[in-house]
């Protein structure tokens, strides 16, 4: 069978990646713009290549499956160029994000189960990254500020020697999934209770802790996300790291669990 070559996105820099890499495979153009695309493909064509067109919105993960099983019924994936994206001037932020840092993940991971050996990926970044801004309340929305938000507000609480989980639960709900919170409220009610501190995974804590707080860029897979936070402290405690899976509820990004830990 035909290599195939994929190139998302049907710009300036698609076009260019896609006459470089066509020759002698079969070319599949993927492109949110049906115009666009269809124009670019009988371009193509005119000029000798094969190709096959694909609308897509990287964005949607269903979108990105139906692009893969075009892929696969063609033949074995050489290359993929990953262009598609959109700049400041383009879309809102929240669009952005969602077509350059989702529509790259949802890209990525998809096309994993068609990878074969020598097939290579290579992703074209924008400098909007570098140019664009978030407003308050977009950067809170993100699932790191969750996070930073949760463990400030929870090791503050303990540092106060208050019970962050005797608070009001409106409190916790803001940082919280509501299974989990349940799940918490099940393990205080045992008659041995809860054994270590399900968000620090310990029994004692450093109070440096709470001004010293960092996360990882999340990983982010449709509504889930992960993101590693590591709490800084002094010689006697050290640094502690976790693991914290989040998933989306009610459209905000709430802590799900623990190193893996669904249950406490």
């Amino acid at each position: 069978m035909t290599d195939v070559v994929l190139v998302t996105g049907v710009g300036g820099m698609g076009v260019a990646c896609a006459r470089r890499l066509g020759a002698g495979a079969h070319l599949v153009l993927a492109d949110f713009d049906d115009a666009k695309l269809g124009t670019v493909v009988g371009e193509l064509e005119g000029d000798g290549f094969t190709v096959t067109g694909q609308r897509v919105d990287v964005s949607d993960r269903a979108s990105v499956d139906a692009l893969v099983a075009v892929v696969r019924g063609l033949g074995p994936l050489r290359a993929l160029v990953h262009t598609a994206g959109l700049s400041p001037t383009q879309a809102t932020a929240e669009r952005v994000l969602e077509v350059d840092m989702l529509g790259t993940d949802h890209v990525l991971n998809a096309f994993l189960e068609v990878v074969v050996q020598g097939t290579a990926a290579v992703c074209i970044a924008s400098m909007a990254g570098h140019m664009a801004s978030l407003s308050p309340a977009q950067e809170a929305a993100t699932p790191e500020a969750t996070v930073r938000g949760f463990y400030g507000w929870y090791l503050h609480s303990l540092n106060q020697s208050q019970d962050p989980l005797k608070k009001p639960q409106a409190e916790l709900s803001k940082f919280v999934t509501q299974r989990l919170i349940r799940s918490l409220n099940r393990a205080l009610k045992r008659p041995d209770g809860i054994d270590a501190d399900y968000f620090i995974d310990a029994q004692d804590w450093d109070e440096a802790w709470e001004r010293n707080i960092t996360t990882s860029k999340a990983t982010l897979q449709g509504e889930r996300a992960i993101v590693n936070v590591t709490l800084k402290g002094g010689e006697a405690f050290g640094n502690k790291t976790l693991k914290a899976g989040l998933r989306k509820e009610a459209g905000a990004w709430k802590i799900d669990s623990i190193n893996g830990r669904l249950n406490p």
